[in-house]
C-alpha cells in the first residue's frame, strides 16, 4: 500500500501492472455445476454462467388464477394519480 501512495494514483506503468496482477487473481478458472461436475473450459464456463443468470432472472409465468388475484388485489389499492394527471 505504501508503494501505491508513493507512486501516486496516476495512470502509470505501476498502476497498470498492479491492475493486471489483480485481474489475474480474480479470473475464474473453473466452477462446479449443479450436478457437481467440474467445468474448466472457458467457453463452457461462460455458457453455464449465462444460463444460470438467464434462468435466475427469467420472468415467471403468470397463471390465469394468479393474474385474477393480482387484479383483485390492485382494486383494493387507492389510486394516487388521477387519469387527468396521467394524461
Amino acid at each position: 500500500m505504501a508503494e501505491w501512495v508513493e507512486k501516486g494514483e496516476t495512470c502509470s506503468k505501476y498502476f497498470f501492472a498492479t491492475l493486471k496482477s489483480k485481474q489475474a487473481q480474480e479470473w475464474m478458472t473453473y466452477l462446479w455445476d449443479e450436478e457437481d461436475r467440474e467445468i474448466r473450459d472457458e467457453e463452457k464456463i461462460l455458457e453455464y454462467v449465462y444460463k444460470y443468470y438467464a434462468e435466475l432472472y427469467a420472468q415467471p409465468a403468470i397463471f390465469q388464477a394468479d393474474k385474477r388475484e393480482q387484479e383483485n388485489t390492485l382494486t383494493l389499492v387507492d389510486q394516487l394519480v388521477s387519469e387527468e394527471d396521467n394524461l
